[in-house]
């Protein structure tokens, strides 16, 4: 799940369903995205933010990377 504080209240529900989540924040990680995915074989992705946060923080751009 790439997220901004606004998905923390999902977290808990999805916890039932799913033996592993892994959470990432881009506004407080600094590793390349990419790197998570292709260390951890990602294949299914969950991106949840605040409509304001998705347009105005910089940080999402790190998606188009690596």
């Amino acid at each position: 799940m790439v997220k901004d504080s606004y998905a923390n209240c999902l977290i808990p529900f999805l916890t039932k369903h799913f033996g592993e989540i892994d959470v990432v924040d881009l506004r407080y990680d600094d590793e390349p995205l990419s790197k998570l995915v292709q260390e951890r074989q990602i294949q299914d992705m969950l991106i949840l933010y605040n409509i304001n946060t998705f347009f105005e923080d910089p940080s999402i751009l790190n998606l188009t990377e690596g």
